[in-house]
């Protein structure tokens, strides 16, 4: 694994999270209005994603309608992921769709009981907008 890929990880998923913060069809679906407005109320864990070649752990929340990242592991997030990190490259980078990334064997995908469609499907267009992000902005791809 390439020094490099480890070092700008945080950049990039930083940089998704800011991306979630300006994307208005995310902003709308968390706003009071949305069909997720209760993930913009108080403060949720979103995404507990668990990089397994690095023993490193990131959570993906929202406080007050606003994306922000955390490396630590996730008390009670709605979804979490354990990938190795090639896998996770290969989606952000569009070598993979997300539903197919969902899918492989090596990664474990879980979604808190009783969570609405609605708060899936929010959670599945975060991952697109992470692939949008690579895709404007290239120099941020670790793969």
């Amino acid at each position: 694994m390439a020094g490099k890929q480890v070092d700008n990880l945080p950049k990039m998923l930083t940089m998704w999270t800011e991306y979630l913060n300006n994307d208005p069809e995310i902003r709308e679906r968390i706003g009071k209005e949305g069909i997720c407005s209760s993930l913009g109320e108080g403060e949720k864990e979103l995404l507990a994603l668990s990089i397994k070649d690095l023993s490193k752990e990131y959570l993906i929340g929202v406080k007050d309608s606003t994306f922000y990242l955390q490396e630590k592991k996730g008390k009670m997030p709605l979804i979490t992921i354990k990938t190795p990190l090639e896998a996770f490259l290969k989606m952000a980078s569009f070598e993979d769709r997300v539903v197919w990334f969902l899918l492989n064997d090596e990664v474990h995908f879980t979604v808190c009981e009783g969570e609405s469609w609605n708060t899936i499907v929010t959670f599945l267009e975060t991952f697109v907008a992470l692939q949008e992000l690579l895709e404007r902005k290239p120099e941020l791809n670790v793969a």
